[in-house]
């Protein structure tokens, strides 16, 4: 069975609903959450270099590859492959994709020093994100199932 999704221009997409609970159809809820962690990802990248204060220096070394594999992660949940398998996909494209940009120096078109303990760093922003992209599901399952119940 398939389900076409429109919604306020934003989004326009078929899902395959033979492998989705339909509690994880994308809605502009999710969508906009999801567009405001990225914002939050690329907000901290762009101001880490004015951070001054305890643990400065591994703030200035990987609070970028933090922030930015916490932003790959949710961009990842947007696209409708990561609509449709879920977290899991969302976790290893972020981290496949920062990963390369690291092992790979940039991709050669953006200036990059390789560090090892990056690779850690970025393992880390994709945890992070999908830490807390669970929790908050988790929340607004419970609440839509109280919802539905009352």
């Amino acid at each position: 069975m398939y389900i076409h999704i429109q919604t306020e221009r934003l989004y326009s997409g078929s899902f395959d609903c033979k492998h989705m609970n339909m509690d994880q159809v994308p809605d502009l809820k999710y969508r906009t959450r999801n567009i405001g962690f990225i914002l939050l990802g690329t907000a901290i990248l762009m101001l880490k270099s004015r951070y001054s204060g305890p643990f400065e220096v591994p703030v200035h070394s990987y609070a970028g590859n933090v922030a930015v594999s916490f932003a790959v992660y949710f961009w990842a949940l947007l696209i409708p492959a990561g609509s449709k398998y879920g977290k899991a996909f969302a976790a290893l494209l972020a981290l496949a994709i920062v990963e390369l940009f690291e092992i790979f120096d940039g991709f050669g078109f953006m200036s990059n020093t390789y560090d090892p303990l990056d690779l850690l760093a970025n393992l880390a922003g994709v945890s992070i994100a999908w830490g807390i992209d669970t929790a908050l599901t988790t929340k607004s399952m419970k609440s839509r199932r109280k919802e539905i119940s009352s």
